[in-house]
This record gives structure tokens, C-alpha cells and sequence, in this order.
């Protein structure tokens, strides 16, 4: 959403985003990355979460619009992902690394496969189901190209997770990575790091993909917050 209203800002082009409902606190005080998108221009408009799905299924595009779908699940993502492979392969020469892994959380897992089509055999990409589970993966990917002959392998955690619900466990490992010097967003990146530890991947060469962006901490602190008090 953040991503977006910066780049509809920049180029002054008007951006509408259809979001499910928002809880009253953030929509009485916005902050974060929802505070900052009003801020460049965003429009929104809430759809009850029962009904999201077919109102997108239903809009209308006039001509000069787009709709990007709820987590870039589609193929106008891969040229995008095609130019990070492209980093990765520089910073591979780069480094001299020549086994490694690749890391990514998946939402609709869209990133996560594109990486491993456009990466191939160069490395395996590891991911973790955030919105649901390994079938749901599947069957997004189904969904973007026939071709798939490489396809990210799947770690799951041995606890279940409500996606972007605040959880203790991914705060307490958030906080873990923020004192070793590194800052990860608190909604995708934690799960995946439990995974990583859980399933030991942790030891090989890693290069994770932050996917999340740390802008959004702020108003995600705020619901742990609330959650204690």
C-alpha cells in the first residue's frame, strides 16, 4: 500500500486502495504506513471482509487504470522479481558465495515463485505460508505460469499462526533480531525466521529477502499494546 501511494505520488497519478475493514482505533488516529499513504494521496475505501473478494472481482477498469491484485498475485510481477534476481546474481559474483539459499516470506507466495523460476538452479528459494497454508501456496502459483519447473521449497512452523495478528512468539524473535542490529518488519518476517530456526536452514548461506518493510512497526507496536493492555 506504502509502496504504491509513494509511487502514485511521484508520478501524480491518483491511487485508490479497497481495503477490508480497519479497526476503529487506527482509523480514529491513523498511523504508520496507513497514517503516511493518506498522507501522498491515497483514497480508500473499506469493503467488509465477507464480500472483498467479488466487489474486486467486479470493478470496473476505465481506460489509463490498473487494479494490482491483494499481494501482487499476478504475472505483471515478474519482470519486477526477474530484476531482483538480477541483484542476486550480482552479489553472488560479488561475494564469491556459491551455495546458498534464498528466503522470502509468501503472502500469495507471488515473490517466492517468481525468484525460483528466474533463479532456477542458481539457488533454492525457501519460503513460509503467512495467509493460510502449503495448498494455498500451490494453488497461487497454479495460477500465475504452466511453466513450473522450479518452485520454492515450503517450511511451515510447528505452531499454527493467524496471519498479521499479534503474537508473542514473533515479538519476542523480532526482538531478538532488532538487538543483534538488524530491523525486520513485524507482520511477515517473523514467521519466516521461525521456520528458518525450526527447520535449521539457519546454519547454511543465507540471503533473506526483506519483504515487509519496517515503516508499518510503528502502528503494529501500538496493537501489542493494546493486546496488553
Amino acid at each position: 500500500m506504502v509502496a504504491i501511494a509513494h509511487l502514485a505520488h511521484q508520478k501524480g497519478w491518483k491511487f485508490r486502495y479497497y481495503l477490508k475493514t480497519l479497526p476503529k482505533w487506527l482509523k480514529d488516529t491513523p498511523t504508520g504506513n496507513f497514517a503516511k499513504a493518506i498522507e501522498l494521496g491515497m483514497q480508500y475505501e473499506e469493503i467488509l471482509h465477507a464480500d472483498y473478494d467479488e466487489y474486486i472481482k467486479n470493478l470496473e477498469v476505465s481506460e489509463g487504470e490498473i487494479i494490482i491484485p491483494q499481494g501482487g498475485a499476478a504475472n505483471i510481477a515478474k519482470e519486477g522479481i526477474e530484476k531482483l534476481s538480477q541483484e542476486i546474481l550480482k552479489w553472488k559474483k560479488l561475494s564469491g558465495v556459491e551455495t546458498f539459499y534464498v528466503a522470502t516470506p509468501s503472502g500469495t507466495g507471488t515473490t517466492a515463485f517468481f525468484l525460483a523460476q528466474t533463479l532456477q538452479s542458481t539457488a533454492t528459494v525457501l519460503t513460509t505460508p503467512l495467509v493460510s497454508d502449503a495448498i494455498y501456496l500451490k494453488e497461487q502459483w497454479s495460477r500465475l505460469e504452466k511453466k513450473n519447473d522450479y518452485l520454492p521449497k515450503i517450511i511451515e512452523t510447528k505452531k499454527k499462526y493467524n496471519f498479521a495478528k499479534p503474537d508473542y512468539d514473533f515479538l519476542k524473535i523480532w526482538q531478538e533480531l532488532q538487538n543483534s542490529g538488524l530491523e525486520f518488519d513485524l507482520i511477515y518476517a517473523p514467521k519466516m525466521w521461525l521456520a528458518l530456526i525450526e527447520n535449521q536452514f539457519i546454519d547454511a548461506n543465507l540471503l533473506y529477502i526483506h519483504s515487509g518493510g519496517i515503516s508499518g512497526n510503528s502502528s503494529q507496536l501500538q496493537r501489542y499494546e493494546l493486546k496488553n493492555s
